[in-house]
């Protein structure tokens, strides 16, 4: 047996009518329309839980401090979406609930 063609039919939580080709992409790129096509770096993270910090929290985080949240630690280190007092996306951190350390932080140019 051997195959012909092969299509893909979705990368999860994606599926066929989200994606593009590549081609696609640069004739988007070309029009001027590709940021309507592109989505936000944090949606390919859904299955991912999510934990919103405060603003001094944040700036912690981003200095590559640790946060306490001042309890005891319920689980081993696992990986987090980020978000700000705004709700905009830090990066992804690790926490075992007593305090959250960064793991890759998204660079805002700030």
């Amino acid at each position: 047996a051997h195959v012909e063609v092969l299509g893909r039919t979705g990368v999860d939580p994606f599926t066929v009518p989200d994606m593009i080709t590549l081609d696609e992409a640069f004739q988007f790129a070309d029009e001027g329309r590709l940021e309507e096509r592109l989505l936000r770096i944090d949606e390919a993270l859904v299955n991912m839980p999510s934990l919103s910090i405060n603003d001094e929290q944040t700036n912690r985080l981003k200095n590559g401090l640790r946060v306490r949240f001042g309890q005891l630690p319920t689980a081993d280190f696992q990986p987090v979406r980020v978000y700000d007092a705004s709700g905009e996306f830090v990066g992804i951190g690790e926490t075992n609930g007593a305090e959250l350390k960064a793991r890759r932080l998204m660079s805002t140019g700030t």
